[in-house]
């Protein structure tokens, strides 16, 4: 399963704001939300979704050799 397009977002803007709230206090939502008033619907598509998302897809850029 692929992510609509909002999700990647989401997960940015919701990890940028751990650079200045570490856990998910009232603080760090207020955060969130300022840069996406409408975080709640995107937060409840990634915990129904998330586990189903296929993650084994190969990157545009090849990584380089360890």
């Amino acid at each position: 399963m692929m992510a609509p397009p909002t999700i990647p977002d989401y997960i940015v803007v919701h990890e940028l704001c751990h650079f200045h709230h570490v856990d998910h206090t009232d603080a760090f939502w207020n955060e969130v939300n300022k840069i996406l008033p409408n975080y709640r619907e995107r937060n409840e598509w990634l915990r129904k979704n998330g586990a189903a998302m296929d993650v084994r897809r190969k990157p545009l850029i090849p990584l380089p050799a360890v």
